[in-house]
Formats: structure tokens, C-alpha cells, sequence
């Protein structure tokens, strides 16, 4: 969209953002004008790149999900092994409930 072009559809979107209505033509124009815009946005990397990244991003939510239930786990059985500690055990260990 060359510099003319954008400036009119800028003033269509600032009416149309402002909730002004626009004529039956305007609302072509700019609409018209958003699918040129949306169609010369260039995105960084390839769509192939954020796909990866995206399989990546799961994969790591996957793997934090299991870490996190994993130390739950651990945290559970050293909760139950602290309870069964004496209590001079226990002070030595540094974790003395009273």
C-alpha cells in the first residue's frame, strides 16, 4: 500500500476505531485496505520457524508439567519420611518443628 493509500485508509480506521460508522464504500475501502495490510505483513522467520517453535514451546510445557508433579511427588515422600524422624533427629537435620 503506497503512502496516499495508507493515509486514507488510516483516517477510515481511526472513524471506524472511534465507533463513527461508515458508508456502505468506506466500509469496502476499508476493509479492502486491512486485507492489503494483513497480506504485506511480513513476520519474522518463516511460517515453518514458528510452527517449530511453537512444537517446542508444547514440548516444553509438557516437560515442566512433569517436573512439576514429579517434585510434588518428592516433596510428599520427604514429608512422610520427615514425620517418622525422632525429634533430636530431626534438630540435627535443621528441621525441628518446635
Amino acid at each position: 500500500m503506497n503512502e496516499t493509500a495508507y493515509r486514507s485508509w488510516q483516517t477510515l480506521h481511526d472513524r471506524w476505531a472511534k465507533g463513527e460508522s461508515l458508508t456502505p464504500e468506506e466500509q469496502a475501502t476499508y476493509e479492502a485496505g486491512c486485507a492489503e495490510l494483513d497480506a504485506e505483513e511480513i513476520l519474522p522467520g518463516s511460517l515453518s520457524n514458528l510452527q517449530n517453535i511453537h512444537a517446542k514451546a508444547k514440548e516444553l510445557d509438557v516437560q515442566i508439567a512433569r517436573a512439576q508433579a514429579e517434585s510434588a511427588a518428592l516433596r510428599a515422600q520427604i514429608a512422610e519420611t520427615e514425620a517418622r524422624l525422632s525429634e533430636p533427629t530431626r534438630r540435627r537435620l535443621g528441621i525441628s518443628t518446635s
